[in-house]
């Protein structure tokens, strides 16, 4: 899970001032001998521009679309180099949107929805994004909370084939989360009756999570809030043929589900 944590915001006054102080912010960070990421484009010690950055690179959006990044937005604005995730996030000001740009599959699709008009981007030290929120009059850093969420399916339990065959200790299958903080688990759904495969999308504020054994199997969506709490829960798909299991999302959005008889794809977008 993520979260966006304000910490500078204007209720007035104009939001370009928050702008052009995010670039002198990158500036500084460039400058000696300390980078706001290490290994996006500067040598960590000596704040010079490294071998392995010199060369030029054309960008292009992927196989299907050979137009470069800059014009598949309205307006392109503010990109950012995740080194380590080897991926590339950038504004898309009329559209409200950020993009996202995966150096290994060459693939493009929306990092987060209605950020706030964000203009400029960058990442801090600790590789966190902090973006410009020019709609908002705000200055947000984009963070990783450390929760961990699962399903509790009865699988390891019912037989010995797969597991240990024993007794339900709670009497039935919910989703859950850990916080990260003080190691609390809470039950976060418990109208399921075998939940099993879930994810989120790329942005995190929608989470998926199939009921393989409800009749017929399904994949229920649900909106997740800044305190890991759910809203929503409507049922999103549900399978035509055998049981959902195992489910994953893609750079696109798409909903890809594992059933008896192979894969299930949905578009989320689609009509």
């Amino acid at each position: 899970m993520v979260a966006v944590r304000t910490f500078a915001s204007r209720v007035a006054g104009p939001a370009m001032m928050w702008s052009s102080w995010i670039s002198g912010m990158v500036a500084r960070a460039s400058r000696g001998g300390r980078v706001a990421h290490p290994g996006a484009g500067f040598d960590q010690h000596e704040g010079q521009h490294s071998q392995a950055h010199r060369r030029r690179v054309d960008i292009h959006g992927g196989a299907a679309d050979d137009a470069p990044l800059a014009q598949l937005a309205r307006k392109a604005e503010g990109p950012v180099h995740f080194a380590g995730g080897r991926y590339l996030v950038w504004s898309d000001i009329p559209n409200d949107r950020l993009l996202r740009w995966d150096e290994t599959t060459g693939q493009v699709g929306v990092f987060r929805h209605q950020p706030g008009y964000a203009n400029r981007n960058t990442v801090d030290r600790q590789g966190r994004l902090i973006s410009c929120e020019q709609g908002n009059r705000r200055v947000t850093r984009t963070e990783h909370d450390g929760s961990i969420w699962f399903t509790d399916p009865i699988y390891g339990i019912n037989c010995d084939y797969e597991g240990n065959k024993g007794e339900s200790e709670i009497g039935a299958c919910h989703v859950y989360r850990i916080d990260p903080g003080t190691g609390a688990v809470r039950i976060v759904a418990d109208d399921f009756s075998r939940p099993n495969g879930l994810a989120f999308s790329a942005d995190e504020q929608r989470l998926y999570i199939a009921d393989t054994r409800q009749e017929p199997s399904h994949i229920r969506v649900f909106d997740v809030t800044d305190d890991g709490t759910f809203t929503g829960g409507k049922i999103f798909a549900e399978c035509d043929f055998g049981r959902f299991d195992g489910i994953r999302l893609d750079d696109a959005g798409r909903v890809w589900a594992a059933a008896s008889d192979g894969l299930h794809g949905f578009d989320p977008t689609a009509p």
